[in-house]
């Protein structure tokens, strides 16, 4: 399997708010046969080299010295005609192999690898991007990297230009040699992709608790929000009392995650409204758009007990309870409960210490289980009113959260399928660089599709919603 390194070039123009039309100009090059067009230096040739991802099977590519010392081994494209473009794809195979460029002598870099970027148009040479450090490329390796970053409007349609690619060691690292190595270039691409009235539309939300049985509201701000076709976004905190993450100012808490979920917490309990603003980008676009979102809770009758932090874990054959409370009125105890063949049972009762602030505490008991146990909480005032809190499970002794992705590698479909399916479960999917690209919930049944990768590796991350648990796996995608 070839190794693909991957390069977005973002250009910003301006836009306006109208259907949006993406199109895309691509040209390649596998170098089968002498090219015209491209020149070279330190060096690098186009030559023969036996494929090492591919059986050693005879192929054509450029040819580079190994980086050393200071001096970047450059390769520049034959001229373009923009047709527009408002983002640039770059990618190509990139090997390093022996200085007799013998197939099975392909391994990683031999030191911290970096690359310029630069564009052309006539004599005026542009920075796109500098000292990016490649990815581990071994054969054990196989990253898909993207990178974006902007430039100026200086591509316009009909413009002329050409790109240069420069390998050099990465900066501050001093002389770094890798005498008697090559490296080999092979099946470039490069793609325009004109985005016409790209904009993103995002959407005032209105969220409402109807009972007060919980201080915490979660939502999904990106449900309503209209992007463009093929954007990426990511979500923030925009402005006003939160711009600064989470923060008790305004009488509450409250996160925004990337992926557009929010979790408001709060804290003073004599308010029912909150106001944010949240901002949605596009890196590739280098576009953004503003909303506000409100939060309301019902009018906040003083409770017995409010619940900040409850968790359960196992510990050997010993079940460990921990929860903390941020208010205790007329509060009287915690029944501890846990489920016997299909009904809560009370297992124990810690009393509540019904200090106006709070209180921590910890509940212990005996746990052979080999099955998932479920706890929860009975809090009691002192008028023998009750409630119960959030359901928290405990694994099986000698359990473990585990799944498996199947197939794998795959060619852009694979299966998740949990083994110890318990309570709901999240399931995460990053690239190479650890940036989250999927975040989905798991099925019921165990089983869960995810469809549409692209070539790359990727990290599954599975995790247990009510006790917090992960698991990770890696996929390999070789479409």
């Amino acid at each position: 399997m070839k190794k693909k390194f991957t390069l977005v070039i973002a250009l910003f123009g301006i836009l306006n708010f109208a259907s949006a039309q993406l199109t895309q100009t691509c040209f390649t090059e596998n170098f089968n046969s002498q090219t015209t067009g491209w020149t070279y230096a330190q060096g690098a040739s186009e030559g023969p080299y036996g494929s090492p991802a591919g059986a050693c099977v005879p192929d054509r590519g450029i040819v580079t010295p190994g980086v050393g010392g200071n001096n970047p081994a450059n390769v520049r494209t034959p001229n373009f005609t923009s047709v527009g473009a408002f983002t640039i794809q770059l990618s190509f195979d990139i090997y390093r192999v022996n200085s007799n460029l013998t197939c099975n002598s392909w391994s990683d870099f031999g030191c911290p690898t970096s690359i310029d970027i630069f564009y052309y148009v006539g004599a005026v040479k542009y920075t796109g991007l500098t000292d990016l450090v490649l990815p581990a490329n071994g054969p054990n390796n196989s990253p898909n990297v993207s990178f974006s970053f902007s430039a100026l409007n200086n591509l316009p349609a009909g413009t002329v230009y050409s790109i240069e690619l420069a390998f050099k060691p990465k900066s501050g690292i001093g002389n770094c040699g890798q005498p008697g190595t090559k490296y080999i270039l092979d099946n470039f691409k490069k793609c325009e992709i004109t985005c016409n009235n790209c904009t993103i539309d995002a959407v005032n939300d209105n969220f409402c608790l109807q009972t007060n049985l919980s201080e915490t509201f979660t939502g999904n701000l990106a449900s309503n929000d209209l992007p463009y076709p093929g954007a990426v976004l990511t979500y923030s905190l925009a402005n006003g009392p939160f711009a600064n993450g989470s923060s008790t100012t305004g009488g509450a808490t409250l996160t925004i995650n990337p992926d557009g979920t929010f979790s408001i917490t709060r804290t003073d309990l004599t308010k029912t409204n909150f106001d944010f603003t949240y901002k949605v980008y596009d890196s590739n676009l280098g576009i953004s758009d503003l909303a506000s979102a409100s939060v309301c809770f019902p009018a906040a009758a003083p409770l017995p007990i409010i619940i900040s932090e409850f968790n359960a874990t196992r510990k050997e054959n010993t079940a460990v309870l921990n929860w903390k409370t941020s208010t205790e009125y007329n509060a009287m105890a915690f029944d501890v409960e846990k489920m016997i063949a299909g009904n809560y049972v009370k297992v124990g009762t810690v009393a509540a210490s019904n200090n106006a602030t709070g209180g921590s505490y910890t509940f212990k008991e005996i746990n052979t289980s080999r099955e998932t146990t479920l706890y929860r909480l009975k809090l009691v005032d002192k008028d023998n009113k009750f409630r119960y809190s959030e359901t928290r499970n405990v694994k099986g002794a000698g359990a473990a959260m585990d799944f498996i992705v199947s197939p794998n590698p795959s060619n852009g479909s694979t299966k998740v399928m949990s083994t110890n399916v318990s309570a709901p479960e999240n399931i995460q999917v990053f690239d190479n660089l650890g940036r989250m690209v999927r975040s989905i919930p798991a099925s019921n049944s165990g089983s869960t599709d995810i469809k549409g990768l692209d070539k790359g590796v990727y990290f599954i991350r599975l995790t247990n919603q009510s006790s917090g648990e992960q698991a990770t796996r890696k996929l390999i995608v070789n479409q």
